[in-house]
């Protein structure tokens, strides 16, 4: 048994070094064109700055996996994974050579995929260690100082737009989750919130949100209906007290920051850093005119 053991052993170590070799020989830390930050997008940008800021070694060799990120890297799972993703398919981060074997899928001698949140990074925007740092530190004075390519200033709002539609979905999910009901928000949960946004803020979508899923509770108790048209009816709650709110002149109470979802450092840096507004960006609607 002892030595069928250390026979398994053996295999299983030789298949790591084999997995390993492969990653190694797909992917490289070289050879990365030098990035010009003004050539980004103001989405690409933010984006590239948060997961480097909340992930970079010390010497900028790599990113770590973002499971392993002390803080949220944004308000919801699905929007982390749309951030990761457009870095990637842009090439700002390409998965690093060094990483776990176990972040990946193999099919012979090929990787077939590999899993967002475990592969550890290479920040791909330049050849040598020098020329990512003082990339880098261009982007963070590009954004301290408000100096801007001229399109940014066009693509704030939207980015504005879809920072607080996601906090939105959160404060929604956590709401219902205290119920016991869930959703999974398609279009039409994220058309609500689109439309809610025009003219409420995001602290002011918490009340709502706090009151149509506690007539949603109701509902359901009452109606005794399954909890999946209970979190239905919660949305539509919710847009109609939005709508009757506008029609009727109400101002409806802000909320602030629910313990249970705080911050994410996407929020915080476009907020703080790039827009330099703070937490009017979390109190008034997604308006840069005002």
């Amino acid at each position: 048994k002892e030595k069928q053991q250390e026979e398994i052993n053996a295999a299983y170590q030789a298949k790591l070094e084999d997995e390993r070799r492969i990653i190694r020989e797909t992917f490289t830390t070289e050879g990365a064109e030098p990035l010009n930050p003004r050539s980004l997008s103001l989405e690409s940008a933010v984006y590239l700055l948060t997961f480097i800021r909340l992930g970079a070694s010390e010497d900028f060799t790599h990113i770590e996996p973002a499971q392993f990120f002390a803080e949220r890297l944004a308000p919801t799972s699905s929007f982390t994974t749309e951030i990761i993703r457009l870095l990637s398919y842009e090439n700002l981060i390409t998965p690093h050579p060094d990483s776990s074997p176990q972040a990946f899928e193999f099919e012979g001698d090929e990787i077939t995929s590999y899993y967002i949140n475990r592969v550890m990074w290479n920040i791909s925007i330049g050849n040598n260690i020098e020329q990512k740092k003082n990339i880098i530190n261009e982007l963070e004075l590009m954004f301290k100082d408000k100096d801007w390519p001229r399109s940014w200033a066009a693509e704030s709002r939207p980015l504005w737009k879809k920072i607080a539609l996601e906090e939105c979905l959160e404060y929604l999910e956590i709401s219902l989750g205290e119920h016991n009901f869930s959703i999974n928000p398609g279009e039409k949960t994220r058309l609500v919130f689109d439309n809610l946004l025009e003219d409420y803020s995001v602290a002011q979508a918490y009340n709502l949100i706090w009151q149509g899923v506690k007539d949603a509770a109701s509902f359901y108790v009452r109606q005794q209906v399954t909890r999946s048209h209970a979190a239905n009816y919660a949305i539509n709650a919710i847009q109609r007290k939005a709508e009757r709110g506008l029609a009727e002149g109400w101002e409806y109470k802000a909320f602030r920051r629910n313990f249970k979802c705080p911050q994410s450092a996407v929020s915080a840096l476009f907020f703080n850093t790039v827009l330099q507004i703070g937490e009017i960006g979390f109190s008034v609607p997604p308006r840069l005119n005002e």
